[in-house]
């Protein structure tokens, strides 16, 4: 576990083709009335993401899953000092 925000947790995992490290960014969901608005956000970021590609300074989206209430986003792993802290 790397970090956990207002919806997510984000992990630290390996790619078994390449053995490079990646950021699994894994939603959760208790409430069935957020499900939704929460899905929206995920399916946005991998938006933005994919759309920001190659850009300096934002983490590679590799691919995202979604199978019924929940998500991951898989992100290139860049590694240093969370900013927030």
């Amino acid at each position: 576990l790397l970090a956990r925000g207002g919806f997510s947790f984000v992990y630290l995992a390996t790619d078994l083709k390449s053995g490079s490290p990646l950021a699994v960014k894994d939603m959760y969901c208790e409430d069935e009335q957020e499900l939704e608005a929460r899905l929206s956000f995920f399916r946005r970021e991998a938006k933005v993401l994919s759309l920001l590609k190659g850009a300096a300074a934002v983490p590679r989206y590799y691919a995202g899953y979604e199978k019924g209430g929940t998500a991951r986003l898989f992100l290139e792993y860049v590694p240093g000092q969370d900013l927030i802290e």
